[in-house]
């Protein structure tokens, strides 16, 4: 099973986190959703708790720069220290949230960076990205970027702009883009699920 912390707000207006949970279903992986940091009492629940294989932060229209988001961030800070062991993927808000527990830093971007964009994975490393197009599209729509990629990781940067970060020792990665936003994106999610999760 997949504890995906949902940082949409409203998950019904949402657009992203629904395409999250569309491949999910797709895959046939099961998946409990936390909206809010009292619905962790549901994890409590050993038959539940012992069954997560791994945990998504998913995106959402929040900004720690903005410092008003403070439950949400406990929110996704408690799902990391409930699963220390077990593998992590942030996506843009949660990929910042990560970004910050882990040590790195976090900038106010001058304009929002939105729109579909090109990248040349090529030139990462990054095991989320295997067998993807040299160039791909993925999906970006952020007001925050990680000026300083945290200790212990490794970061895939192009453009000056910090895409993706992997911990060097461990089963965690963050990619600044929305990988549900486009097909290209799909692959990134599917291996996290598939050669890191199950």
């Amino acid at each position: 099973m997949i504890l995906v912390v949902n940082n949409s707000k409203d998950l019904y207006k949402a657009t992203m986190t629904p395409k999250l949970l569309n491949l999910l279903n797709s895959w046939d992986i099961k998946y409990i959703i936390i909206n809010k940091k009292k619905d962790y009492k549901k994890l409590k629940n050993p038959c539940i708790n012992t069954t997560i294989k791994g945990v998504i932060l998913t995106g959402g229209p929040l900004c720690i720069t903005d410092n008003i988001y403070y439950n949400d961030i406990i929110k996704n800070i408690t799902a990391l220290h409930l699963f220390p062991d077990i593998p992590i993927l942030g996506i843009c808000f949660g990929f910042q949230v990560l970004t910050d527990v882990y040590g790195g830093s976090i900038g106010k971007l001058q304009s929002p960076n939105l729109g579909f964009k090109k990248v040349n994975v090529k030139l990462s490393n990054m095991s989320l990205f295997e067998d993807l197009k040299d160039t791909s599209t993925f999906f970006f729509s952020h007001n925050d970027e990680i000026s300083q990629a945290p200790p212990n990781f490794n970061a895939f940067i192009t453009g000056n702009i910090v895409i993706a970060i992997e911990h060097k020792d461990k089963p965690i990665f963050g990619v600044q883009f929305h990988p549900e936003g486009s097909s290209d994106g799909h692959l990134i999610v599917k291996n996290f699920i598939f050669n890191f999760c199950y």
